[in-house]
């Protein structure tokens, strides 16, 4: 993660100064952190810079910065000229913390071309797609599905994602539901779509979201 981080700071380095606008995607925490270097590196080169906002807890992010980090955040928004939110929610609760700033609303999508019908299961399967760490609520999906493979033992459980696998894997083993459980990793294009097309139920037990893709694509599959 650090060499990619590295190799994508050296590449900025290059491309904004050959570019007009810089779009920048974050969320809040360490992916707003990540993403302030690339916002300073557009500041540096007076590029214009379009902030496009991800998640639901970027307003509690705001509030609860250090001095410092509050510091941080004040110089990167200097190089904002646009504010894009994924929902009218999320608009009014950025609006506070970025006092004139212009704040347009662009909802994620997703293709329904890319998505099909679900097909009839031989196993209940229950699917979820995302990070793997405690914002999530996986931890609290693991241990409600225990409770569910009491009561329908051939229930599987897909756990999609990268982060905090090892955590998760041994929380399964504790609750005694390490076989009924499946963590294969970060999924793309025809391997997620035949993930979704594969489940009976797509559960997303996260303590705030904004507009997630995953959701999305799952209404678009017809997941309950």
């Amino acid at each position: 993660q650090l060499f990619c981080f590295a190799r994508a700071l050296l590449s900025a380095l290059v491309q904004v100064p050959r570019a007009s606008i810089v779009h920048v995607h974050t969320a809040s925490q360490r992916s707003f952190y990540r993403k302030a270097f690339f916002i300073l590196i557009a500041r540096l080169y007076r590029k214009k810079v379009l902030l496009h906002v991800h998640g639901g807890g970027f307003g509690e992010f705001c509030e609860s910065v250090s001095p410092p980090a509050r510091f941080v955040l004040r110089e990167s928004l200097k190089a904002v000229s646009v504010v894009v939110a994924v929902s009218q929610t999320t608009a009014e609760v950025l609006r506070p913390h970025m006092p004139g700033l212009p704040i347009c609303v662009v909802p994620n999508t997703y293709s329904l071309a890319a998505c099909s019908s679900t097909s009839v299961a031989c196993v209940q399967a229950i699917l979820y797609a995302g990070r793997i760490e405690p914002a999530k609520g996986v931890s609290d999906l693991l241990r409600a599905f225990a409770r569910v493979h009491q009561a329908m033992p051939n229930c599987r459980l897909i756990v999609a994602g990268e982060g905090d696998v090892q955590s998760a894997l041994d929380l399964a083993r504790n609750l005694g539901i390490e076989s009924a459980v499946t963590f294969p990793g970060w999924l793309t294009g025809q391997d997620l779509s035949a993930a979704f097309q594969s489940a009976t139920v797509f559960c997303l037990p996260s303590y705030c979201e904004a507009l997630p893709t995953s959701l999305l694509q799952a209404m678009g599959t017809g997941l309950p």
